[in-house]
């Protein structure tokens, strides 16, 4: 896929996260030349969409801090994409998005 194509196709979708995070992540797979998570992991042992997750950390008022004051612990989740030893893009419960994974 090349950029401009990237571009014509995604350009103004208005669809929703849910409905559209998949195929605009397998396009972004494309764009840059690396295998879809399908392709790559057919068994979805390594790299997948929406993985469960748990994070570390500590529990303050509802919200996941890495280090500081409140209560240890984790929170599960899910990841919309994931890759082992990879960050991935996440969302845990409904306090988590993008900026704090």
């Amino acid at each position: 896929m090349t950029p401009s194509e990237f571009v014509r196709k995604w350009d103004g979708v208005l669809l929703k996260e849910t409905a559209a995070s998949q195929s605009h992540f397998n396009d972004v797979c494309a764009l840059v030349g690396h295998e879809t998570p399908v392709e790559l992991d057919p068994a979805g042992e390594f790299f997948t969409f929406e993985a469960s997750t748990e994070k570390e950390g500590v529990v303050r008022g509802g919200q996941m801090f890495g280090i500081g004051g409140g209560l240890s612990g984790s929170i599960r989740g899910c990841t919309r994409i994931w890759k082992r030893r990879i960050s991935s893009c996440c969302c845990i419960g409904r306090v988590w998005g993008i900026r704090r994974c």
